[in-house]
């Protein structure tokens, strides 16, 4: 399943407590996690952009994605969709997050001409969201 979130006032900002209050991941489980995804990267190097990855596309443009937008997309991996969303934000900006730091690094790599995007390791529960944002990706 995808989710492509429309914020409204004040909505966003409170995502981290939210995700504090509902979410129990252990440190360890979290380092278990992230590992696995360290180790995935190449999998989704290999796999590339893909049909999955246009629905979600699609989806945020159903849900109201404008070009101005300031978006936050959620484990966005190496990056795949995060090129997609990049495109469509020609004037917005996009914050996208993942635990794994492999995975960003090779996000960095091939995003790195898009100037509307910053991405960030972390934790979506302990680590800082900033926003607010107008739409939230979680792929």
């Amino acid at each position: 399943m995808y989710h492509v979130h429309r914020c409204g006032p004040g909505l966003c900002h409170r995502l981290g407590s939210l995700l504090n209050q509902t979410c129990n991941l252990r440190f360890m489980e979290i380092g278990a996690i992230k590992d696995y995804y360290d180790r995935y990267v190449q999998r989704q190097v290999l796999a590339g952009v893909n049909e999955r990855h246009h629905i979600i596309l699609d989806l945020a443009l159903a849900n109201g994605l404008r070009k101005d937008m300031r978006v936050l997309e959620l484990g966005c991996g190496v990056g795949t969709l995060t090129g997609l969303l990049a495109n469509a934000l020609s004037q917005g900006h996009l914050v996208a997050m993942d635990l794994s730091s492999e995975s960003i690094d090779q996000a960095r790599n091939t995003l790195a001409s898009h100037k509307n995007v910053a991405l960030r390791v972390g934790d979506v529960v302990s680590a800082p969201l900033g926003g607010p944002y107008d739409m939230i990706v979680l792929p």
